[in-house]
């Protein structure tokens, strides 16, 4: 490593201080020795610039447009943003139909995907309100809650599971969208119910991962949307890249796999190699984090955990 990328200074960009710019360049990615990448890609101890984070808020605050009262109490919810029981339910009870908005905004601010990959606010907020425009109301489990609790416990993993150290920004990027989009446009019934009536999504899916890949479908016609576009300033290969990480990811969610996956999963991680940075790994550790996010139900705390049991129940009997 040159004394030059030693020296680097920080920019407070995210709240988490997870990357330096120098990891974060995406025109680097590739030419850098991945040794470097690593050494510098996790740093815990920069100081975050107070005047950043309050300019920051305030044009978050200005772009959601919701009662000071109701602000404060979200300001003080995202002290417990990053525990495992983050009660959910209060969340959503106090931004109410604002809920997405704030979480999306405020999740990739924190990792500074917005300013790493230069996506507008603009498009940015428009495809946070198309997610929440697809999602039906009368779902009780697969809503807009259930879409923040997933991404939520995503962000989880990332953080203490260190992710950041095996996976790229992009990759990351990536991983957030697949969560916020893995449910997307979901009828509130699963794939046999689809498969036994001889549905119109089972039919053109041959039966195969019907919902899986109704929302990988809806999940692209929703990001190619030009006033959603948040890929307008990547390249035309980190463009295919994401859309393959994203398709496999939403794919992986198919608990008719459960048992393929987790054996895959267990297969590697008993050679003492894994997980070596590899795109065949990072894609498993993505795929695993994510389908692990959508099931951890019954590891929260028993009032939350019962919650999302009776909202299943109600959905689906």
């Amino acid at each position: 490593m040159s004394q030059d990328q030693k020296n680097m200074d920080m920019d407070a960009k995210a709240w988490l201080n997870i990357t330096t710019d120098a990891a974060s360049d995406t025109a680097k990615w590739f030419e850098r020795d991945l040794d470097d990448f690593l050494k510098e890609i996790h740093r815990e101890n920069d100081e975050v610039d107070p005047a950043k984070l309050e300019e920051e808020e305030e044009r978050l605050k200005l772009m959601i447009d919701v009662q000071g009262r109701v602000w404060t109490q979200a300001i003080k919810m995202m002290d417990e943003f990053d525990k495992w029981n983050f009660d959910i339910f209060k969340y959503q009870s106090i931004l109410g139909d604002a809920s997405l908005l704030h979480f999306g905004m405020k999740l990739f601010q924190q990792y500074g995907l917005l300013e790493k990959f230069s996506i507008s606010d603009n498009n940015f907020k428009s495809l946070l309100n198309s997610i929440k425009g697809e999602c039906y109301e009368t779902t009780q489990y697969h809503n807009i809650l259930r879409v923040i609790d997933t991404t939520r416990n995503f962000h989880y993993f990332v953080k203490y599971g260190e992710l950041m150290t095996h996976l790229s920004d992009l990759q990351v990027m990536a991983g957030f969208l697949s969560a916020l989009l893995h449910d997307v446009a979901h009828p509130g019934v699963n794939n046999n119910f689809l498969i036994g009536i001889k549905h119109q999504k089972a039919l053109r899916y041959n039966d195969i991962s019907v919902l899986e890949h109704h929302h990988c479908s809806i999940a692209f016609k929703l990001l190619l949307d030009p006033k959603n576009d948040i890929f307008e300033l990547l390249s035309e290969a980190q463009y295919w890249n994401v859309r393959q990480i994203i398709i496999k990811m939403i794919l992986s969610t198919d608990v008719t796999k459960h048992f393929d996956q987790i054996g895959a999963f267990k297969g590697r991680m008993s050679t003492k190699k894994f997980p070596e940075n590899t795109p065949e790994d990072q894609q498993m550790i993505l795929n695993m984090c994510l389908y692990a996010s959508d099931h951890c139900n019954p590891c929260k705390s028993s009032i939350m955990y019962f919650k999302w049991m009776a909202a299943e129940m109600e959905e689906y009997f």
